[in-house]
């Protein structure tokens, strides 16, 4: 892009950021910014433009403000190892220590301040000096105060008798309420008018009135959101966005009844955003609280004396609205209803079948699936008896239904739709065993950033049910590439089987997911060109191959080529360079298959920094469904994103770092100061060493593991035989790499040539005979650490395999379902926590290089 493509690009932004807004944007932003390599406050107008760097501070909780009359800045930086909070003119200029503390704000008048000390909440008069403590004694962990706008009551996050609540008290510790239980402690802020209170709960953030009785979700996008500021006037919003769980943020923007959200500029070195805050004019004193959410997100609708939907034709049901009547309250509903959201529509109840979801907007019959309870017996429920309306409060709805089966058997289910979001969550009451999902799909995917993803289509089975291993995530691609349905499963022992009745040459007809006594959730994703396949059929010999497919918007997209009978993933976004050109997808040279090439499939996954607010991916799905833990938990983000270190402390975070940092330095010449950080290079070297013989120990251990649950299931079940010849090309390279790893010499070579490099001196690299010895010296450690981490590489694409061709082996054997789901769970434990050189980069979007690892383990 040229430069002055980009200027215009710029202009356009913030042209329709002052359009969406009615008019430009007033006041003055300060927050935290952090480029690569930097982090630093700055200072920018309310379009996020003119940007200022006011001072580059240090540690976790700077959380700038503006002072009441916007001429000072007070902000938290460590010092000493100790955090402590300052104040700074407007310019970054006149910086003033404080006190000891850190997450300060101001009283409305400015004349004190209040702060987190020691887990307590302490107001600081700044003329006096004096201090005291606000916060309970009893009440723990106290974060994140904020003064309300009158100057009588704080506001602020702690721990009591075991749960992190919002509170608000008098400065004299008096009228103490809880306001909301929070699954994790983050910034609130009161609005300036005082009447409202914006935080952030879960991944998303929330506007209540100040006493707590009503409370809406600001926006419908997709993401995480956090650290929300109101505007001087109290009629919008700046906040910060992600795409996903510990992901670089943004800084976005939205009116406070939450409409017209959009992301503010961001320039590309920015790695992420955090604690904004907003000053400028101050609203008028008695104006009318402005930004309740203007009108409700869901709305349900009585149907009885409509029409019923034609199966087929169901989304000519939906678009025609024919004898439709809202309805408010709890009550009885009679002949079905349809609960409608922004983003789906519900019905339960109706005449042709006991569920409909679709998402909006509804164009073809593939946006339309039938859901019908199960019981507890497998018998499908499909006469309904009773339908209530047991709440909706315009952000939320819920509906309890009972249903019976041909045999008369009751079954009870309960069906949630939020306002903003594309799924349903069902959670089972009475006798409920599972959901079986009717709609075509003609492939299956079970998404696998730990190995490659199982995919799954329909003529290679004849049977009439296929089982899936256990995963918390499923994905039917529906149509012709415009839909997704996704199956979501949160809590362990929840299942799903795949209806292939349709007949020869026919798609899956359905999957039917199991509760295990715990909620589901299903969700339909509508767009274009959510999902492509390409039929390649062509010999690949590690050249070039073009795709037909170019990206259709901005997003994390997960590509599956079937080669040879297997299955290669990879996963990359909009900003990833190593496999488009342009917008065009390839496959490259770098292939680690070979063969002929069956098939291309590519589909949205995630978000990516670019993604619309608007938009939302299965990512977004499964993290608002699941929340924050329990996607955590089921998608073992820390596995996947947490890299391993050496057992101790080490100057680099990988060995390889350091052998290089060695080499350049004895090349140019070590100077008397660099000694020492030569010395700790070369003593990094044992626990390097140490740490990879660590991890080849894991390797062996999986192998035996595997070795004694494949005899035990042998003996058990006759079936297993054919399951583990299926399987058993990848036993037999775990097996060929303990061979190997048994002829890994011992490191005490190349740990006494560590020993002898850090006794040269810079001199000595000027004789010719010391240098060649320095240079084998450090490749004899090099060809150690090279032989270990090729092993370590060989022993993972061998668990790599194990896990992808156990999951394809189990389908037609539901008494294999457990042993199977172990050893994907044997493979998953030591692929997790990877060491940066074992590359594998299936579960990441992108190669970073290695001084991201995070910080170092010093």
């Amino acid at each position: 892009m040229t430069r002055n493509t980009k200027a215009f690009a710029l202009v356009l932004i913030c042209l329709l950021f002052d359009d969406v807004f009615g008019q430009q944007a007033a006041g003055n932003l300060v927050f935290c910014k952090k480029r690569r390599g930097e982090v630093g406050t700055y200072l920018a107008n309310a379009e996020g433009r003119d940007l200022k760097r006011l001072m580059f501070l240090c540690g976790p909780e700077v959380s700038p403000r503006f002072s009441p009359d916007g001429k000072s800045i007070l902000f938290s930086s460590v010092k000493g190892g100790k955090p402590s909070v300052y104040t700074a003119s407007r310019e970054g200029g006149d910086r003033k220590e404080i006190c000891q503390g850190d997450q300060a704000a101001w009283s409305p008048d400015g004349s004190s301040i209040f702060f987190r000390r020691a887990g307590q909440i302490v107001q600081r008069v700044l003329a006096s000096g004096e201090e005291k403590t606000v916060s309970p004694p009893a009440w723990k962990s106290c974060a994140f105060p904020d003064c309300s706008p009158d100057g009588k009551s704080v506001l602020f996050v702690a721990e009591v008798r075991g749960c992190v609540r919002l509170l608000v008290m008098t400065l004299e510790g008096k009228n103490q309420r809880s306001l909301a239980d929070l699954s994790v402690g983050s910034p609130a802020r009161w609005s300036p008018d005082g009447h409202r209170i914006a935080y952030s709960e879960g991944v998303h953030i929330l506007v209540m009135s100040a006493d707590g009785g009503w409370k809406y979700r600001l926006t419908t996008s997709g993401g995480v959101e956090r650290d929300p500021a109101w505007s001087p006037d109290g009629t919008a919003l700046v906040y910060c966005h992600a795409p996903t769980v510990n992901a670089g943020w943004s800084l976005c923007a939205a009116k406070a009844d939450g409409t017209q959200a959009r992301l503010l500029p961001k320039e590309d070195d920015v790695v992420s955003f955090f604690a904004p805050d907003w000053w400028g004019a101050k609203p008028v004193p008695g104006a009318p609280a402005a930004g309740v959410r203007a009108s409700p997100r869901v709305s349900v609708w009585d149907i009885g004396e409509s029409p019923a939907p034609v199966p087929g034709k169901y989304h000519e049901f939906l678009k025609k609205r024919e004898g439709w009547n809202r309805v408010s309250g709890a009550p009885a509903l009679q002949g079905g209803a349809v609960v409608e959201s922004q983003r789906a529509f519900l019905v339960p109840g109706s005449k042709a079948c006991p569920v409909l979801l679709s998402a909006k907007p509804v164009q073809q019959p593939t946006d339309v699936v039938e859901i019908i309870p199960v019981s507890e017996k497998g018998e499908e429920a499909p006469n309904v008896q009773s339908l209530n309306l047991a709440s909706s409060d315009g952000e939320e709805a819920v509906i309890e239904m009972s249903s019976s089966t041909t045999g008369g058997e009751r079954v009870r289910t309960s069906w949630r739709v939020s306002g903003a979001c594309p799924y349903v969550q069902v959670s089972p009451v009475e006798n409920a065993g599972g959901l079986r999902i009717r709609t075509p799909m003609k492939y299956v995917v079970i998404p696998d950033r730990f190995a490659d993803d199982l995919v799954y289509e329909a003529a290679p089975y004849g049977g009439t049910r296929i089982w899936l291993p256990p995963a918390p995530l499923v994905l039917g691609l529906l149509g012709s590439g415009d839909n997704l349905l996704e199956l979501a499963c949160p809590s362990d022992g929840q299942t799903t089987d795949l209806l292939n009745d349709a007949g020869p040459g026919k798609p899956f007809s359905g999957a039917e997911i199991h509760f295990a006594k715990a909620p589901l959730i299903v969700g339909v994703l509508a767009g274009q060109r959510l999902w492509y396949e390409q039929r390649v059929n062509a010999k690949y010999e590690r050249k070039r191959m073009n795709l037909n497919w170019e990206m259709p918007g901005p997003g994390t997209w997960r590509l599956a080529v079937r080669a040879e009978g297997r299955v290669y993933c990879d996963m990359f976004t909009d900003k990833e360079s190593r496999r488009l050109d342009g917008k065009r997808l390839f496959l490259t040279e770098q292939e680690e298959f070979a063969g002929r090439v069956e098939r291309a499939l590519v589909y949205l996954y995630g978000r990516s920094s670019g993604t619309p607010l608007d938009q939302w991916t299965p990512v977004d799905l499964a993290l608002d469904g699941m929340g924050v833990e329990s996607f955590l938990r089921a998608l073992d983000i820390d596995g996947l994103q947490s890299y391993r270190t050496a057992p101790r402390p080490t100057t680099w975070a990988d060995i390889f770092d350091s052998l290089d940092s060695i080499r350049i330095l004895y090349e140019r010449g070590v100077e008397k100061k660099e000694e020492a950080f030569v010395a700790h290079l070369c003593d990094d070297m044992p626990a390097f060493l140490e740490g990879m013989d660590g991890r080849l120990d894991a390797f062996v251990t999986f192998t035996r593991h595997v070795a004694e649950l494949g005899k035990n299931c042998e003996r058990a079940a006759p079936q297993a035989q054919a399951f583990f010849a299926g399987i058993k090309p990848a036993l037999d390279r775990l097996e060929d790499a303990c061979k190997k790893g048994g002829k890994i010499a011992a490191a005490t070579e190349a740990l006494a040539c560590a020993v002898q490099i850090k006794e040269l001196t810079p001199k000595d690299m000027n004789d010719a005979d010391k240098k060649k010895k320095f240079s084998e010296l450090l490749e004899k450690i090099s060809k150690a650490a090279r032989g270990r981490a090729d092993l370590i590489r060989d022993f993972r694409g061998a668990a790599r395999e194990l896990r992808d061709r156990t999951g394809m082996a189990c389908v037609e054997h539901p008494e294999l379902r457990a042993p199977a789901a172990k050893l994907r769970q044997l493979a998953q434990g030591v692929l997790r926590n990877r060491y940066y050189f074992e590359a594998d980069w299936r579960g990441e979007p992108h190669r970073v290089a290695p001084y991201w690892l995070g910080s170092r383990p010093y």
